[in-house]
């Protein structure tokens, strides 16, 4: 009988055991991020102006992002709308913080970028204030890796002011390799200062510091404009708040009665660029019952024109059987073309 209460608690022991040993396993951190449909929301709902917002009719849209346990990884394989990402994929070699920097600044330029396409294609007068240089990226070799961090803006290289990167570079060409360089940096809104030497740079045949630029610039015009954006981060929304700035500035709306979801990077330039997640993010518009959604139509190099944003878009729709409008954009002047011949 003693025997028998001690076999009892044995196989209590070894079966607690092997259950703490299954639980640890599965909620065990991974390296693999999951990206899933997101929300789709009103752009007019992130622009400050006191001029009449006719963006009602624009929608931009979003993807939930988190970082995956192993049971969370295990799950996403059976569900159809969820992707995974290892997470130098999403993040290279940056961590959390970093990585947020980053896409703050991303934000920030695109937000630039957007007011900047939409005065201009609008025909309205504005100027460009340049507002110092973002640091997005400092090269592990760099003498200044461990004095500079992402979203810090350099706001004078020794005593000279330095409003862009075109001028830090233009400084840059001349000083000696072996002289210290003193920066002026702005970070969380106090001043500090930081010195080191350059580097030799051979993909770019020039020495220099050391670090990826990014201008921080404000676009002025004569109604104010503002694109604020304190929950969400990256390039993507770039030409939905194009298009939306630039019915602020026309007070003309593109579309009456159709609901315009989109995404895409813009470029000073116009240009749309390619985005992550188009999978994701068609779902989200099909399931807010987009009448059309706007997709980047651009083939990077080295890409298969199967797996462009506009390709993967079209046989996603196909997939949900849904009735939205899958179109192809390249350049900004391609959405407004459409827009104002399909109202």
């Amino acid at each position: 009988m003693f025997k028998k209460k001690i076999n009892i608690k044995v196989k209590f022991l070894i079966i607690g055991f092997c259950l703490v040993i299954l639980l640890i396993f599965f909620i065990w951190p991974t390296n693999y991020y999951i990206e899933s449909p997101g929300e789709v929301d009103r752009v007019s709902d992130y622009l400050v102006t006191k001029e009449n917002k006719e963006s009602h009719n624009l929608y931009l849209v979003t993807v939930y992002g988190r970082k995956a346990n192993m049971i969370d990884y295990l799950l996403s394989l059976l569900r159809s709308d969820e992707s995974r990402f290892y997470s130098k994929e999403i993040m290279g070699d940056t961590n959390d913080n970093q990585y947020d920097q980053m896409q703050k600044c991303y934000m920030k330029s695109s937000q630039n970028n957007a007011i900047y396409v939409a005065a201009k294609s609008a025909g309205i007068k504005f100027r460009i204030r340049y507002q110092g240089v973002k640091v997005l990226e400092v090269l592990p070799q760099s003498r200044f890796y461990s004095k500079l961090k992402i979203g810090d803006m350099i706001i004078k290289a020794n005593k000279k002011n330095i409003q862009s990167s075109a001028a830090l570079i233009e400084y840059l060409k001349k000083y000696p390799l072996h002289k210290k360089l003193k920066l002026t940096i702005l970070r969380n809104k106090k001043e500090k200062q930081v010195d080191g030497k350059l580097i030799n740079i051979p993909r770019l045949k020039k020495h220099g510091i050391g670090i990826t630029l990014l201008d921080n610039t404000e676009i002025i015009t004569k109604a104010p404009l503002k694109i604020c954006t304190p929950d969400i981060g990256g390039p993507s929304a770039g030409l939905m708040f194009t298009l939306a700035c630039y019915q602020v500035f026309t007070h003309k709306r593109l579309s009456m009665h159709k609901k315009i979801v989109g995404t895409g990077t813009i470029e000073a330039d116009g240009h749309v660029g390619t985005i992550g997640c188009i999978k994701q993010k068609t779902i989200a518009a099909a399931r807010a019952n987009a009448d059309i959604f706007l997709v980047p139509a651009e083939c990077l190099q080295g890409e298969k024109k199967s797996q462009t944003n506009y390709q993967i878009a079209l046989k996603t729709a196909k997939k949900l059987k849904t009735k939205m409008k899958i179109v192809p954009v390249y350049n900004f002047r391609d959405a407004i073309n459409y827009l104002k011949n399909n109202k």
